[in-house]
Formats: C-alpha cells, sequence, structure tokens
C-alpha cells in the first residue's frame, strides 16, 4: 500500500475554495510528534507564520487545511473578493501532479519503476461510469496496477456485436482484460445519482435526451426504464431512479453473458461478475445478490 502523509483536519486539495489563497508549506519542515511550524508564502511574497496541531488539526483562524498527497497547503480568503482565483483547473492540476511526484512518488519510487518493467497483472476488472465523483480506485483504496477499470456513460455494457460497424471501446477493453490479461472477477459498479440513468427517465417520460452520442449509448438501457416505469411508475422519482439505477447493472450483467469468451470461462468456474452499487453521498457499497434478487448494503 501507498501512504502518504495524513494531516488531521485537512480537507482533499481539489475542494478548495476558488476564493482562498493558498500558500503551500512543507510538512517535513519543523516538525516534531505534536505540532508543525510552517512559514507561508505565496509568489514569493511573505504571508507570515503559524503553527498546526497535528493530532487536532487546529491551524491558525481564518484559514483552512488542504491536502494533496504528502505536502499541505494552508489557505486564508482574499480580502478582495473581486480579486482572481489564484489557482484555475488547470493550474491546480499541475499543482496536484507536482505535489505527487514530490510526496506519493518520491515515497515510492522503487514500486513504481517495478510496476513500468513488468506486465500489468490487474486483479480485477470494474466497468464504471465516467461521473467525476466515482473513482473506483479511491473508492476500494487499491493501488496502481490493481484494477483494469473502463469508464463510460452509466456504466452500461453493450451487446456483443463483432459484426456491426460500430467502435466498441467497451467490448474491446472486456476482450482484453479477459482474454489477454485473464482477470479472474469482472465487477459492474453503479452508483446513485447518475446522470446518464436520469436522461433515459427523462427520455422514457417524454423528455429526449439531445447530442450526437448520447441518445444512442443510453437507449441501451430503454427497455429495462420502461419496466421500472411501468412496475413503479407511481413512486416518487428519487426512488424510481434508484431502482433504475441498481436495475441497469443488472442488465450490464446479463449482457456480459453475451459475450461467449466471458459465457465461456464463468461456465467453466475461470470467471466471475458482480454487481456493486456505490452510494455518493452515503459511501456506502451494496453488493448484488442474485440469489434474492436484490442488492445488500456491505456496513461497517
Amino acid at each position: 500500500m501507498f501512504f502518504p502523509i495524513t494531516l488531521p483536519g485537512a480537507m482533499p486539495f481539489s475542494r478548495a475554495p476558488s476564493d482562498w489563497n493558498l500558500m503551500q508549506f512543507s510538512g517535513l519542515c519543523q516538525c516534531n510528534e505534536t505540532s508543525l511550524h510552517f512559514q507561508s508564502a505565496r509568489a514569493g511574497r511573505r504571508c507570515g507564520n503559524g503553527q498546526t496541531d497535528l493530532k487536532t488539526g487546529k491551524h491558525p483562524p481564518d484559514s483552512i487545511l488542504l491536502q494533496c498527497e504528502s505536502l499541505v497547503y494552508v489557505g486564508q480568503r482574499n480580502k478582495d473578493k473581486g480579486a482572481k482565483p489564484v489557482m484555475d483547473s488547470i493550474e491546480s492540476l499541475i499543482a496536484g501532479y507536482r505535489a505527487f511526484r514530490a510526496g506519493t512518488y518520491r515515497q515510492n519510487e522503487e514500486r513504481y519503476r517495478a510496476l513500468a518493467a513488468r506486465r500489468q497483472r490487474p486483479r480485477a476488472l470494474i466497468i464504471a461510469c465516467c461521473d467525476s465523483r466515482t473513482d473506483p480506485a479511491m473508492v476500494f483504496n487499491s493501488d496502481p496496477g490493481e484494477l483494469f477499470v473502463v469508464r463510460n456513460v452509466a456504466n452500461l455494457v453493450p451487446p456483443y456485436e463483432p459484426d456491426s460497424h460500430y467502435h466498441h471501446g467497451t467490448s474491446a477493453a472486456l476482450e482484453f482484460g479477459v482474454k489477454a490479461l485473464e482477470i479472474k472477477d469482472i465487477i459492474v459498479m453503479g452508483h446513485a445519482a447518475c446522470g446518464g440513468i436520469e436522461a433515459i427517465y427523462d427520455d422514457c417520460c417524454g423528455k429526449p435526451a439531445s447530442g450526437d452520442f448520447i441518445p444512442s449509448w443510453i437507449s441501451l438501457i430503454e427497455p429495462v426504464a420502461r419496466q421500472v416505469l411501468e412496475k413503479h411508475g407511481e413512486l416518487d422519482r428519487h426512488t424510481v431512479l434508484r431502482k433504475l439505477e441498481q436495475e441497469a447493472v443488472v442488465a450490464s450483467l446479463d449482457r456480459l453473458r453475451s459475450f461467449p469468451f466471458i459465457k465461456e470461462r464463468e461456465d467453466a468456474g475461470q470467471l466471475r461478475l458482480h454487481g456493486w452499487f456505490y452510494g455518493i453521498g452515503t459511501g456506502l457499497l451494496s453488493i448484488y445478490e442474485p440469489e434474492v434478487g436484490r442488492f445488500r448494503d456491505i456496513t461497517d
């Protein structure tokens, strides 16, 4: 496992409010068992000193702590409400990369070089949504090289259609993962508040999705959506969407079995298929139990 420094009270760097100045300081400077003394600076200008309690995460008033890998930032709100944010999205990504290089990569350089020197051997293949709020590697606390992740809108599995003239990104990834990498577990990972599932729900309710590619893609789940609406249409929108999000996972599991190289291996006991569902707000993972036809929460 990789173990970056964790500072109590620090929120992820990516959640930095846009109206806060960020002043980087190193977690290695003047650090003892109880506190971290730092001198913050921005754009080469001295901004003052501070001290953070490592046990409680308490830091100077009117400031916040942000963490990216093993580097920590202290932030203070801009005095000028019209001031331009210090970092835009691209700048923050570059800053995050530098923090990664100086922190996690440097601490685990030998491990990364070893990963690059040999063929990848992931433990599982995960079909996940491209939603930016659901990162399988983060949810499962996985290291590089452990997961082979395929992401698309609404974590859908297309049908096995090798003779069609479409480009098959997801199908190609499945074939590579199963045949070349010999992965033994495939997981379809759905999630709450899925925009793709909401789009097909609205489409079935008379509000067609727009775009050149999205309508055709989400139509893969239209039959399931109509079945869910026919059976549960009297329920509130949130409840119906949750049922549809989970039924879409089950439908993708069924469609995986239309791929001969997957069905053959599953029948031979060489491959297992799993349906999982992740709650973004709750942090709960639910696992589909085909014997009873429902999802069961995995609790602490």
